[in-house]
C-alpha cells in the first residue's frame, strides 16, 4: 500500500474527528484537517507493510456513517492510543488527544461498559476557582450521572475522586498539588486503590508532571474541552492495574456542551448557573485564560433559552450567565450579519472587529423575556463590551440585576497599556459615569491585581485613587502571579519584590474595606432592598432566613411573618400576614449594614417589576417604612 494510500485513508478519518494507525504510524487528526506523525517517517512506510498489514488497515477504512467513538478505539486495541504513562511515570511525549495505557500498553475494556463500571463506583467532586468551575462540575456530574455512575457527597466513601482545578493564579495551584499529595498519603494508609482525577485549567499546562510523577498523583487528566470522553477514560482507567493512566486535554474551536443540561443534581437551589460561552480571545498579557480554555466560542441561543426555561420551570429564581468574556458572547451557529460587534465608546481590541451573529444584548433580553420574576445576573465581562443596546436592558428590564461587575485590574494608564487591557484610566472611569447616568441605583465590583511587572509607586497610588472615586461595592483583590506562556511571562520582568505585592496588596483591601463600608453606611442604613431568600441559618441560637440583594450582597432577616404583599403593607392589614418561604423576594428595611452583609427586618413579599416601581417613588418607599411593624 502506497504512501499516498495511508494518506488518503488517514484525511478520511479525519473527516470523523478520530485517530488513524497504520502500521506503527499513528496521525494526530484534529478538528482543521491536518495531521501530524508520531512515530516513524513517512517515507519507510512502503517496506513495512506485509500482507497482512494492508488487509488490516484496508478493513480500519470502513468507517461507520456515524463515525467511531471513543469507545471503539479502546475496547479493540493495545496500541490504538499511542502515548502511554509507563510503570516508570515517564509520559511519553508524542502528538496524542487522548491517552490510556499502563505498563505500557492499552488494557481491554470491551467487557467492562462504563454502564456497568458506575454502577460499582461513586465519584466524589471537589471544585477550585471561579463559577465557570462551578457550573463545568455540574456539567461533568450531569455527564457522570447519565453514565450510570453514582455520586457522593463523602469523600470516604468514594473509589474516585475528581478535581475541577484553578490555574489562574499560582496559589491555587498550590493548594491543589497539596490536595493530590494528602488524597495520596491518605489512600496509601488505608491500603485501598483510589482513582484520582484532575479537571479543568491545570490539565493542558500540567499534564506531563501530574502523570510523570513518582509516586504519580494523577490516573486521569482531562481539560475543559473533553468532559464527553469521561466515561470511558473512566472505564479504562478503573479497569486497569493501580498504575492505569489516561488523559484528553485537547483544546476545541466548537465544544459549547450546549445538548448537555447542567441542571444541579444535589440540593436544589433558587440560582443557577447558566454557561453561555467557552474560552477568551482577549490575550491579557497576564493572564492564562486563553491557553487553558482556548479559544471564544457561543453557544447557541435556542440551546441557552431552553435551559434557562426548564430552570424557571422547576422553580429557579435566579440565573447567572457564565463565561470567561461573558458580555462578548456571539453566536454564529445560524449565520452572521453584514455588521460587526460594536465596543463600549473609547476601547479597543487586540483582534480585529468580528462579524455580527447573535449579540449578548439579544440573548440578555430573550432570557430576561423567560419570566419576568426571575432575576438575571452575568459574569464575568470585559469593559469593552458594554454597547449601548446592552445598557438600554437595564431600563427595560426590572429582572436584569443593577448590579455591574466591571474588571479594571489597574488605575493605571501605563500598567493598563502593558497588560493590554485595551483602556485607559479615563475612559474606565467615563464608562463608570456613563452607566451611573443612565442606571439609577447600580453598583459595580471589579478585579485588581497589584504588582505587574513595572509597576511603580505611582502606579499603585493611580490604583488606590480609582478605587476611592468609584466606590465599589464588592472587590476581588490579588497580587500578580507570573503564569507560563503568557506574553508577560515571555516578554516583562517580574520586578516587584513579593513584599512589596504583599504590603501594595494590603493597603488596597484596607483601603476597600474602609471605602465600601462608609458607603454601605451611607446608602443602605435605613434604606428598602429586595431580598431573594435562599435557605435558613441559626445565628447565636436565633433563626434567621438568608438571601442576597439585588447588588449581590448576603441579607439576614430574623424569621418571622411578614405581609402577603406590598398593598397589604400600604394599608397595614395585618390579616394576611405570610411565613416567608424559600424563593421568596421579600422587601426589607436594613438595620445594620456592611460591607459583605446586611441586617435587615423583612417587611412584605413583592416582585422584581413592583419593586422596581416602589424605587421610583419616594413616596411609596416612605409609607412602606412607616409600616414596617417590627411585628410578628
Amino acid at each position: 500500500m502506497g504512501v499516498s494510500n495511508v494518506f488518503l485513508q488517514a484525511k478520511e478519518c479525519a473527516r470523523h474527528h478520530i485517530r488513524y494507525h497504520s502500521a506503527g504510524v499513528t496521525f494526530k487528526l484534529s478538528r482543521y484537517g491536518y495531521l501530524k506523525r508520531a512515530f516513524c517517517s513517512v517515507s519507510k512506510l512502503s517496506s513495512q507493510y506485509s500482507a497482512q498489514e494492508t488487509q488490516e488497515a484496508t478493513k480500519r477504512r470502513t468507517i461507520p456513517n456515524d463515525g467511531y467513538t471513543l469507545q471503539d478505539f479502546l475496547a479493540t486495541s493495545h496500541f490504538r492510543q499511542v502515548g502511554v504513562a509507563s510503570a516508570s511515570g515517564k509520559l511519553q511525549k508524542v502528538n496524542s488527544v487522548v491517552k490510556v495505557g499502563w505498563k505500557g500498553h492499552l488494557g481491554d475494556i470491551s467487557s467492562t461498559p462504563y454502564e456497568e463500571l458506575g454502577a460499582r463506583h461513586k465519584i466524589y467532586m471537589e471544585t477550585y476557582g471561579c463559577q465557570m468551575n462551578v457550573a463545568d462540575t455540574e456539567l461533568v456530574q450531569s455527564i457522570l450521572f447519565k453514565a450510570g455512575f453514582q455520586l457522593t457527597s463523602a469523600v470516604e466513601d468514594a473509589s474516585i475522586i475528581l478535581l475541577n482545578t484553578c490555574a489562574v493564579r499560582d496559589k491555587a495551584e498550590r493548594k491543589i498539588w497539596h490536595r493530590l499529595t494528602d488524597l495520596k498519603q491518605k489512600a496509601a494508609q488505608d491500603g485501598k486503590r483510589q482513582v484520582v482525577g484532575v479537571l479543568g485549567c491545570m490539565a493542558e499546562r500540567l499534564k506531563e508532571r501530574l502523570l510523570e510523577g513518582e509516586p504519580r498523583l494523577a490516573n486521569i487528566v482531562v481539560g475543559p474541552d473533553s468532559y464527553r470522553d469521561l466515561p470511558y477514560l473512566l472505564a479504562a482507567v478503573s479497569s486497569g492495574q493501580d498504575d492505569a493512566a489516561a488523559y484528553n486535554v485537547q483544546l476545541s474551536v466548537d465544544e459549547t456542551y450546549a445538548d448537555i443540561s447542567s441542571v444541579q443534581l444535589g440540593k436544589q437551589g433558587v440560582s443557577a448557573f447558566v454557561s453561555i460561552m467557552r474560552g477568551c480571545d482577549n490575550f491579557c498579557t497576564f493572564c492564562i485564560v486563553p491557553f487553558t480554555r482556548g479559544k471564544e466560542r457561543s453557544r447557541p441561543v435556542d440551546s441557552i433559552i431552553s435551559q434557562v426555561q426548564r430552570l424557571s420551570d422547576i422553580g429557579v429564581k435566579e440565573v447567572v450567565l457564565l463565561g470567561q468574556n461573558v458580555n462578548s458572547y456571539n453566536d454564529i451557529s445560524s449565520g452572521v450579519t453584514d455588521s460587526h460587534m460594536v465596543y463600549s465608546p473609547g476601547f479597543s481590541s487586540v483582534y480585529k472587529p468580528k462579524r455580527k451573529g447573535v449579540s449578548f444584548a439579544e440573548l440578555l433580553r430573550r432570557v430576561c423575556e423567560v419570566n419576568p420574576n426571575m432575576r438575571v445576573r452575568f459574569t464575568s465581562p470585559h469593559p469593552k463590551d458594554f454597547p449601548e443596546e446592552l445598557l438600554d436592558l437595564y431600563i427595560e428590564y426590572p429582572n436584569l440585576c443593577r448590579h455591574i461587575h466591571l474588571p479594571v485590574q489597574s488605575g493605571s494608564t501605563n500598567i493598563l497599556k502593558k497588560m493590554r487591557r485595551g483602556y485607559s484610566k479615563e475612559t474606565y472611569l467615563s464608562l463608570v459615569d456613563h452607566i451611573r447616568d443612565k442606571i439609577p441605583n447600580v453598583s459595580f465590583s471589579s478585579d485588581f491585581i497589584v504588582g505587574f511587572c513595572g509597576e511603580t509607586e505611582s502606579d499603585h497610588q493611580e490604583t488606590l485613587d480609582l478605587l476611592t472615586q468609584v466606590k465599589f461595592t464588592q472587590a476581588f483583590t490579588f497580587a500578580y502571579s507570573e503564569r507560563d506562556n503568557t506574553f508577560a511571562a515571555k516578554h516583562f520582568v517580574d520586578d516587584v519584590p513579593p513584599e512589596v505585592k504583599s504590603r501594595r496588596l494590603q493597603e488596597l483591601i484596607q483601603l476597600f474595606r474602609q471605602t465600601a463600608k462608609n458607603e454601605s453606611i451611607r446608602r443602605e442604613m435605613n434604606s428598602l432592598m429586595l431580598v431573594l431568600v435562599n435557605e435558613m441559618e441559626i445565628k447565636d441560637g436565633q433563626e434567621f432566613w438568608v438571601g442576597r440583594t439585588e447588588n449581590h450582597k448576603k441579607c439576614f432577616l430574623p424569621n418571622r411573618q411578614i405581609y402577603s404583599c406590598i398593598h397589604d403593607a400600604l394599608c397595614r392589614t395585618r390579616s394576611h400576614l405570610v411565613s416567608i418561604q424559600k424563593g421568596d423576594y421579600v422587601v426589607v428595611r436594613v438595620y445594620e449594614p456592611g460591607v459583605q452583609r446586611l441586617y435587615a427586618h423583612p417587611i412584605a413579599r413583592s416582585s422584581n417589576k413592583e419593586f422596581r416601581k416602589i424605587e421610583e417613588s419616594n413616596v411609596i418607599q416612605q409609607r412602606i417604612l412607616n409600616s414596617s411593624f417590627e411585628a410578628s
